[in-house]
Order: structure tokens, then C-alpha cells, then sequence
């Protein structure tokens, strides 16, 4: 296994970021840590369900309280330590990679931005039980997802979500062990 080396996931809901950033760390044998996984355990622990506008709500509190103490939950949900490699899902703020970046310096830090097609994407939604265009307008325009786009323009790299998971996930590790990165 690969040490020292943070690799964080952003895309839009439904661009299957989780789906990827699961294999990946599998790949690699190392621990995954989710900023959707710490807030829906928030949620469960005080007794809330898990719906997406209640889990966007909790997200803006944990961040309101400070990107440093957020940040750090969700690394320790993972039981992160300095030097450690780790996949790190659900990046939609770009004060989440500025606070990452200091609590795991001097680690290699690579972004990866998962891009899908509007129509592809909506086809996954449909699959999440989220069908209507006023539901997905909704979530979309909700403030924890307005930064996503911009996250695209920080990428180290950026992957076409339609593709099949075996091949993104090689396409990462490719990047990793390319010579001039």
C-alpha cells in the first residue's frame, strides 16, 4: 500500500462518487472517511431520519461550528492517522480541501471531480427514488451543493462518471504512480 497520500472525491449527488471512492479504497487497501456517512450518523444519533434536506441542514451546522472540528470527525470516523493514505468522499466545499490540506499536511493531496451528463445523472437520481425535476432543482440549489461545480476548476483529475467503475478506479491509481505527479 501507497502511504501519505490523501484522495478526496467531489462530484454532484448522483455522479457515483461514493460507489468509486468505495472501490478505490478497497483497491488500495486503505481506510475511506465520508462527510455523507458523518452527518447521516449525526442524524441517527440524534434520532432524525435521513433525508436529504434534513442531512443538508445538519451539514450546514456541523459547518457553521467550524470547517477544523467537522473535518476532524470525519477523518477520526475512519481512524485516520498522520502519514496514513485515505479516501476522503463527499467534498462539495472548498473550505473542506483548505481544512483537509492542514490536517493532513504534508501528505500528497490529489482531488478527484467525478463529471456525468445531465441526462445520465438524472437517470441515477430516478434510481434514488429523487424523480422529480422540482425535487432535483431543490436539492441542486441547496447551499451545500452550489460549490460543487467550482470544485471541478481544483481537480487534479476529473472522470467521466459513465464509465465503468473498474476503469475509473484504475485511471486513479494510474495518476497516482504517474512519474510527473
Amino acid at each position: 500500500m501507497i502511504d501519505n497520500i490523501v484522495i478526496a472525491f467531489a462530484g454532484l449527488i448522483g455522479s457515483g462518487k461514493s460507489t468509486v471512492s468505495v472501490a478505490l479504497a478497497e483497491a488500495l487497501g486503505c481506510s475511506r472517511a465520508s462527510f455523507g456517512d458523518y452527518v447521516r450518523d449525526v442524524a441517527k444519533k440524534r434520532g432524525l431520519k435521513p433525508e436529504r434536506e434534513e442531512l443538508q441542514s445538519i451539514g450546514n451546522e456541523l459547518i457553521e461550528r467550524g470547517w477544523e472540528p467537522f473535518c476532524k470527525s470525519v477523518l477520526s470516523q475512519a481512524n485516520w492517522k498522520k502519514g496514513n493514505t485515505i479516501v476522503v468522499d463527499g467534498i462539495r466545499h472548498i473550505e473542506a480541501i483548505q481544512t483537509l490540506l492542514q490536517l493532513t499536511n504534508p501528505s500528497r493531496f490529489i482531488l478527484v471531480f467525478i463529471s456525468i451528463g445531465e441526462e445520465d445523472r438524472r437517470a441515477r437520481l430516478v434510481g434514488k427514488g429523487i424523480n422529480e425535476k422540482e425535487q432535483r432543482i431543490k436539492i441542486d440549489s441547496h447551499s451545500t451543493e452550489m460549490q460543487v461545480i467550482s470544485l471541478k476548476q481544483k481537480a487534479d483529475i476529473i472522470l467521466d462518471g459513465t464509465k465503468a467503475i473498474p476503469a475509473l478506479v484504475d485511471q486513479v491509481i494510474k495518476y497516482i504512480y504517474s512519474p510527473s505527479q
